[in-house]
């Protein structure tokens, strides 16, 4: 229960609930999995049904994440219901509940398109690490977002047109929480860390290259030579102008550095 108590993110952060749909002919197996998932760090969405056709229903009205089906029900089977779904909802992950450890079956749910088989009774640590197994690719656990997200401003930062809805929608979270997960994982805010990427490529560019100020504006993402100039200023105190008279001056003279001990061996000098 560790991993859903202190890492999932809440259906707030998302911008939406996870939905859950737990099917079982027995309603004592209905109500005890819903209420383990209920452990999670806020109410989840948890629908419970005993019949197969009611549970293809629901996954068709339902935007369902996912969805754990016993294979034995009283009006359709299991596996039927698990290639149906496969087939008009793959959005939705399925985990086949089984009543005996039979590898038989378990293979042939995987081979059908089970996310993961799990013997009844269903293990609340076993469970919790198959719900994590299957969200975590769709839904970043809070502690991997921050790199994530970092890793995705790196990429596109030269994109002029770049937003904060872009990192929400690409994410899948809410407004909000992106702006949190800025200031707490990141220590400062999506304009500015934006800025900072743009500006240490802008910086390589000028220490290398005798390109125009309205070109490297345009490579990294400023939409005019004046946005670039102003927040080159206010990152590192210094026009960009400047900064490339220093950057060349430097480079040269660490090149010739790097190259004065190669010229004395060539010379036969001790």
């Amino acid at each position: 229960m560790s991993i859903a108590a202190n890492h999932f993110l809440t259906s707030r952060e998302l911008g939406r609930s996870i939905r859950f749909l737990v099917v079982d002919c027995d309603r004592r197996v209905c109500r005890r999995l819903r209420n383990i998932i209920r452990l999670a760090p806020e109410t989840w969405r948890v629908h419970t049904t005993r019949f197969g056709r009611e549970a293809l229903r629901s996954i068709r009205t339902r935007q369902v994440d996912i969805a754990i089906l016993n294979v034995d029900l009283p009006d359709l089977n299991g596996l039927e219901i698990l290639r149906t779904v496969r087939q008009d909802s793959p959005g939705t992950d399925v985990i086949i509940l089984i009543e005996t450890d039979s590898t038989e079956t378990a293979v042939g749910a995987m081979k059908a398109g089970a996310r993961d088989v799990l013997v009844k009774p269903v293990d609340e640590d076993e469970l919790f690490a198959s719900i994590h197994d299957l969200l975590e690719p769709r839904y970043p656990l809070r502690h991997e977002i921050g790199n994530r997200m970092d890793a995705y401003l790196k990429v596109h930062f030269s994109d002029s047109s770049l937003r904060r809805s872009d990192l929400c929608g690409h994410f899948n979270l809410s407004p909000a929480y992106v702006s949190r997960l800025f200031r707490d994982r990141l220590a400062t805010s999506f304009r500015n860390r934006l800025r900072y990427h743009r500006i240490e490529r802008a910086k390589r560019i000028l220490g290398i290259t005798d390109e125009s100020m309205r070109v490297i504006a345009a490579q990294c993402g400023f939409k005019n030579q004046s946005r670039f100039s102003e927040a080159f200023r206010r990152q590192e105190g210094i026009a960009p102008r400047e900064y490339r008279k220093i950057a060349q001056v430097y480079s040269r003279s660490q090149w010739v550095d790097t190259c004065r001990p190669r010229t004395r061996q060539i010379r036969g000098d001790v």
